[in-house]
């Protein structure tokens, strides 16, 4: 199991950086791996939604489903994966602060099986590409000001 948690904090207000972030569209726009981000179910963002995602990680391409299994508006949204080649689960949090939001990621993955082999090397991966995900999001963000 890899287990993560990375936090940023980006100096516009927590409705922008909710919206944004929620917004599977500005995915690829931020967040390195992705290519592509849509919601597969009908209905506003929120419990019971579903996303596919399309990544590139190690050199293949990873296709996923997850669905949102709690959502609250400003606050936070828990994903669980349906489909892919590892099951996971990822919160991201909002927190206003002063001048700002704080975002933070955290994630568990069971990253055996298909990546069992590289898990060491799957693990930092993913790390450096949150880092650079939330630096993304961060510039693109506060570029809008």
């Amino acid at each position: 199991m890899f287990n993560l948690e990375k936090s940023v904090i980006i100096n516009r207000p927590i409705e922008e950086v909710f919206q944004f972030v929620m917004d599977p569209d500005n995915e690829p726009l931020w967040n390195q791996g992705t290519q592509k981000a849509e919601i597969t179910s009908d209905g506003p963002m929120g419990v019971g939604t579903t996303i596919h995602y399309v990544a590139r990680l190690l050199g293949r391409t990873v296709d996923t489903t997850f669905k949102v299994t709690e959502y609250e508006v400003n606050r936070k949204r828990v994903n669980k994966s349906l489909s892919g080649p590892y099951p996971y689960e990822i919160t991201n949090r909002f927190e206003s602060v002063n001048g700002g939001t704080q975002f933070t990621a955290t994630a568990q993955l069971d990253i055996g099986g298909f990546f069992k082999l590289a898990e060491p090397l799957v693990g930092r991966i993913i790390d450096r590409q949150v880092d650079t995900g939330f630096a993304n999001l961060k510039d693109l963000l506060e570029a809008q000001a």
